[in-house]
């Protein structure tokens, strides 16, 4: 089916904080057949079950294929089976229901699951298929993904470069194709309740500084490390700033210059799970400092004019988004196991900034025009600032969702004009910047963080009462870093 493309009237299984590992693991269930490469299991409760013995001959295609297929149902087999046996088709009887409501299938339902048995990592995941129709065009996915997809990413097994305790083959891992077809949600900002933030403090307010309180030059990012210590990268200093969450300056890191340990203009700060830094300068390299801030190594990336970027670190893995100007703009992904960073992948091409040098230079300097966030393990959330959407890649699940922001609040943004001879969207940031913090997705935008959660439905807005403009932001332990590169401060809120 070479042709053949995925149909929009599938809904994925939402994740719901779980992996597929976990639940299975839950539910009890278990393969039986160790050669099997892959396993689809098949979800039924009682009212489709009859269904499916007319079904059963669409899995012949199948046979030929390593896979084994596990049907959990509520029914008894015999209503599925009948007479009929299949070498490959094993039956779990459910009648508590436990196992298909561990994986939201209720009676009227069945889910469909493709997974890799040896990481119980899911290929192809619909769920509450209520029609028959539906239920064959997830099987010829299947099919298709089992051809094209797994049969050939076998084959190039020895190139992938894994994330290590995940297992994803970032080397093709099929970011563009999940965003194309990823599941749209909408969500109207006038009618989420709101709720006033709680001022904690301001840093390097220059009108009424303390003692030991830094005065920035020009801050330009910040990230918070386990200890709640504060790294501001200031480009005008070329040197990384430490505080304490009192606002106490603690440490000052590097110094103007090309040497180890120096800095030219830093850009972008991001520190990982073990407390180690990692700095962006506008010498095109990254450097990587212990949690002791000493000097461990430098990654060069040559990118001509991908200045301005807030990449991300996840695992031995860069995330690393480029604004060219001239051509697309696109988020690079890189392995930094080795001496040098080799490249791995790229998606997410889409902008190109046309027209005269002036509105290609204005594409280039509306900062980070490309916004991405991590959760340092397992979900990517990325968009570019003057659109009012972003997307979420669940790494794991290989699983993709749009949200889309709509509303009174947008429709001010939208309709903002630049100054002439700029492009409308160089002063016309929607999205300020994006974080990922125990599964809720942070949205800065301007006077507003909005805080999203697909699973709980607990979406709520906070606001704040203040004249700065805040353009990046860090979430950690509930408190709330907004980071001012206008106003020179970073503002802290409960």
């Amino acid at each position: 089916l070479p042709t053949w493309k995925s149909p929009n009237s599938l809904t994925k299984l939402p994740v719901r904080g779980e992996s597929l590992a976990e639940r299975f693991q839950k539910s009890g269930l278990s393969f039986n057949n160790p050669d099997a490469q892959f396993g689809l299991i098949i979800f039924t409760g009682k009212n489709f079950a009859p269904h499916l013995t007319p079904i059963l001959s669409e899995l012949k295609f199948l046979e030929k294929q390593p896979v084994e297929i596990l049907i959990c149902t509520m029914a008894k087999p015999e209503a599925i089976l009948g007479d009929q046996a299949h070498s490959k088709i094993s039956i779990i009887t459910d009648s508590s229901s436990q196992k298909c409501q561990q994986f939201g299938v209720t009676k009227e339902y069945l889910s469909v699951i493709l997974v890799e048995k040896n990481e119980l990592r899911s290929r192809a995941f619909y769920h509450n298929l209520s029609e028959f129709d539906k239920f064959q065009e997830a099987l010829l996915k299947v099919n298709y993904m089992l051809n094209s997809e797994i049969v050939a990413a076998k084959s190039e097994q020895a190139d992938d470069r894994n994330l290590s305790n995940a297992g994803l083959e970032l080397a093709h891992f099929p970011f563009d194709s999940l965003i194309e077809h990823a599941e749209e949600i909408t969500i109207n900002l006038d009618e989420v309740p709101q709720q006033e933030l709680k001022l904690v403090r301001h840093i390097g307010y220059e009108e009424n500084p303390a003692p030991d309180e830094p005065i920035f030059s020009q801050p330009i990012s910040m990230a918070v490390n386990s200890n709640d210590k504060i790294y501001i990268a200031d480009y005008g200093e070329n040197n990384i700033i430490t505080c304490s969450l009192k606002g106490k300056v603690l440490e000052t890191i590097g110094r103007k210059g090309q040497g180890p340990g120096e800095f030219i203009r830093p850009l972008s700060i991001h520190i990982n799970t073990e407390d180690e830094i990692y700095v962006w300068d506008i010498g095109f390299r990254i450097q990587k400092f212990d949690k002791a801030h000493r000097y461990q190594k430098s990654y060069k990336i040559q990118k001509e004019l991908a200045l301005f970027t807030n990449f991300q670190i996840m695992k031995h893995l860069l995330f690393f988004p480029v604004v060219p100007l001239v051509g697309q703009d696109l988020i690079e992904i890189y392995d930094l196991s080795s001496d040098q960073p080799q490249l791995l992948n790229s998606f997410f091409k889409g902008y190109e900034p046309t027209g005269s040098f002036s509105n290609k230079q204005a594409a280039f300097f509306s900062h980070n025009i490309l916004n991405i966030s991590s959760d340092n393990s397992r979900y990517i959330c990325i968009n570019r600032q003057h659109q009012p959407f972003l997307y979420l890649i669940d790494l794991t699940e290989k699983y993709c969702f749009k949200l889309q922001l709509i509303g009174k609040f947008i429709k001010k943004s939208l309709s903002t004009k630049a100054d002439a001879g700029i492009p409308d969207f160089a002063s016309r940031n929607i999205i300020n910047d994006i974080c990922i913090y125990n599964e809720n997705i942070y949205i800065l935008l301007n006077g507003i963080i909005f805080i999203y959660n697909k699973y709980n439905n607990k979406n709520i807005i906070l606001y704040y009462k203040n004249k700065f403009k805040y353009d990046i932001f860090k979430i950690y332990k509930n408190k709330i870093y907004l980071l001012s590169e206008i106003d020179n401060l970073i503002t802290i809120y409960n």
